[in-house]
């Protein structure tokens, strides 16, 4: 099985969503006493996890076509 970045990095940045949304209702309904900020802290974690995913990613469709074109360009 073989693992694709864009799908991993889109899950990351969903949970990271959820992890910070979730802490703000728990703070809200349940648990006042809760550090949003460690909570935010682990959502922003999570999501810079892939964040090296994410910067491949547009270098790739920056310098890819550019790259590309210059070997067509060759003849190759």
């Amino acid at each position: 099985m073989e693992l694709k970045g864009k799908p991993l990095s889109l899950a990351a940045k969903i949970l990271g969503a959820a992890i910070a949304v979730g802490a703000l209702i728990l703070k809200a309904t349940v648990s006042p006493l809760l550090d949003i900020d460690a909570a935010i802290k682990t959502a922003s974690f999570v999501v810079l996890v892939f964040a090296p995913v994410d910067l491949s990613m547009v270098m790739g469709n920056i310098f890819g076509p550019l790259s590309a074109a210059r070997n067509a360009g060759d003849g190759r």
